[in-house]
């Protein structure tokens, strides 16, 4: 499998966990999800991961490297947003670290991408 098709499997596999369990999702983030908006973001965060996974199987060479740099900045902001709200304390522990493995292995996909197109 190469970096593209193991940042798309990354992509849909969280997407798809996220828009079909979220709740669940939640739990395994260390999340209650028994009041508020939870359900509901995490099904938004889906989305975008399963847009995201599903362009990068269907780039073309021309659009591919404009895909690889969308997904490493989401990856960067993603990672921003989890650093902050740690600081904050908003998050437990858990989701913090599963937050960071995650933001952090698509960066690192999503890194290989980009510099694979500069070669």
């Amino acid at each position: 499998m190469n970096a593209t098709q193991l940042l798309a499997a990354h992509r849909l596999a969280l997407g798809t966990v996220a828009l079909l369990a979220s709740r669940t999702a939640g739990r395994l983030y260390g999340l209650d999800f028994s009041a508020g908006p939870g359900p509901t973001l995490t099904r938004l965060m889906a989305s975008r991961n399963l847009a995201l996974g599903v362009g990068l199987l269907v780039a073309d060479e021309k659009s591919a490297p404009l895909l690889h740099k969308l997904n490493i900045a989401t990856d960067v902001i993603d990672l921003a947003t989890v650093a902050d709200e740690t600081r904050r304390g908003a998050l437990p522990r858990k989701a913090t670290v599963i937050g960071f493995l995650t933001s952090l292995s698509g960066a690192a996909l999503g890194a290989q991408l980009v510099n694979q197109d500069r070669a």
